[in-house]
């Protein structure tokens, strides 16, 4: 009865970590992922190392390496967009994130669009076509996140 419910317990325990695994192009190799987000944490590859993290996302602010201090704060993602630090100022929104389509900018025009994550794919631009994909994202990252991975990985 005892293994049960140890094996119950880190069940529970694991189902608890929200992850998100992040691999470049289509491919989803496990030694090709090139970061990984645990809890907020963004790290290097399938690194867990949480001091070793590139970048924190704790509700929809993202931090600088493993801290979330406000004299780390980096951005926040606020009303569909991407702000410098948790500016309210118009002028301060770098990205604007709109039904999974990602602008530069204050704007939702398509000659401002980057990316678009569609099915846990990020593509370059406005297509989804499969040579178009940057990145795969296994997993159910917020919308802070997604910024998050690409901001670490210098997509933006």
């Amino acid at each position: 009865m005892k293994p049960l419910a140890l094996f119950a317990a880190l069940c529970v325990t694991a189902s608890t970590l929200a992850q998100t695994f992040v691999y470049e192009g289509d491919r989803m190799v496990y030694h090709d992922m090139v970061a990984n987000v645990t809890n907020g944490y963004i790290c290097p590859g399938p690194n867990y190392s949480w001091p070793d993290a590139l970048l924190t996302v704790r509700a929809g602010k993202i931090f600088q390496g493993y801290s979330s201090s406000d004299m780390d704060l980096l951005y926040t993602f606020k009303e569909g967009t991407l702000v410098a630090g948790d500016s309210d100022f118009s002028d301060d929104i770098i990205y604007t994130w709109k039904n999974g389509a990602i602008y530069r900018g204050d704007s939702a025009m398509m000659m401002d669009q980057l990316y678009t994550y569609q099915n846990g794919k990020v593509y370059k631009g406005t297509t989804t076509l499969p040579f178009d994909v940057v990145l795969t994202l296994s997993g159910n990252p917020t919308p802070a996140e997604v910024f998050g991975i690409l901001l670490a990985l210098e997509f933006l």
